[in-house]
Order: structure tokens, then sequence, then C-alpha cells
């Protein structure tokens, strides 16, 4: 017999209706004991409660687990995974001059550009660009200087922008930077 979801019908006598409800019921209530371990609603332990679609959840990496994070709020390291081919990938500075040259990136970053004060004509444009296939461009970064010092124009503190570039996508400038700073995101190949 299977579950019925209302074994009782008082409203609609018949004949033999206490036995055959009854039974109704307990066959119901032998299917939700069976949802217990032990088939025990005793024990107030639901069979695979820890699970998410059949997976267990577990602060210690396993095949098919979810991760749980610790006490402290956070992810075991073990499973980041470093041990699987893969790694974080650390801050890095590259301090030579970049201009003109588009750039390719291998990771998703973020792009810290800084130039040192130096001089320069009047009403200069400045642009940084970024483009997912090297030839379609976009502005990120745009800057008309016109800070004056007698009759010359000049970058007193220097210039600097930050911005997103996705991954293997381009970026370039028509400005020379003497300092570049890619801050990866997540984890890439070791």
């Amino acid at each position: 017999m299977s579950y019925i979801r209302n074994p009782f019908n008082p409203t609609s006598p018949y004949a033999n209706q206490v036995v055959i409800e009854l039974n109704r019921a307990n066959t119901n209530f032998d299917i939700l004991a069976q949802a217990f371990v032990s088939d025990n609603p005793s024990t107030k332990k639901v069979k695979d409660a820890d699970k998410v679609d059949g997976y267990h959840a577990s602060p210690s990496p396993a095949p098919y687990t979810i991760p749980v994070a610790g006490a402290d709020g956070k992810l075991s390291p073990a499973w980041l995974p470093s041990s699987r081919g893969y790694r974080i990938v650390p801050l890095w500075i590259e301090r030579s001059s970049f201009s003109g040259s588009s750039t390719r990136v291998n990771y998703d970053v973020f792009v810290y550009l800084h130039t040192t004060p130096f001089s320069n004509t009047s009403g200069a444009v400045y642009s940084v660009e970024i483009s997912q296939d090297g030839t379609n461009w976009y502005p990120v970064y745009y800057v008309r200087y016109t800070y004056v010092s007698g009759s010359t124009y000049y970058y007193n503190n220097g210039l600097s922008c930050s911005f997103f570039v996705p991954k293997d996508w381009y970026f370039r400038s028509n400005l020379s930077w003497n300092e570049v700073i890619y801050v990866p995101i997540g984890i890439g190949p070791a």
C-alpha cells in the first residue's frame, strides 16, 4: 500500500471504514518512519539530512563533498586545489615603462598603473583601453591634464588608475607607466 495523504474520511461513512482507514494511517506512519535513522522517529535523526542533492558536507576535502567553513568562518586551505595542479596566484609587480603596445593578461586581474611626475605640453590627452580580441578597444581611463606652474604644464603628483581586465583580454595605453601592478583574482594554473 502506498502513502495516502488524507487517510481518514469521516464525512463519508462506508463498510469497514474504521479498519480500512486505520490500516491506511499505519501504512503512512510506517512510510514516514523510514525517513529516520533505523526507521525510528525517536532517534530524531533524519536519514541523509546532511546531504544536498545526495552529497555530504564536510570541513575536510573529499571527492563529491560540499565544503564547510571551520569555526573561524574560513575554508580549510586543504580545499584549495594546490595539490591538483592549481595554485593561488600571487601578487606581482612590474616596474618597467609601459606604453603603446597591448598586453594580454593570463588571469582575471585588477591592474594598477602609476607614473611619476613629469612635465608635458598643454592639453595632452591620455587614456587606457581594454579589448577582448586586441582589435576593438574600449576606454577605461581618460584624462586631459591642465595643471599650470608658470608657463609649463606638470603632472605634479603623477597619474594613477586601476581597472579590471578579464582573463585573456588585452589592455593598452598611450602613456608610459613606470609602475604596473597586477592583482590576480582567484586561482589559476600552476
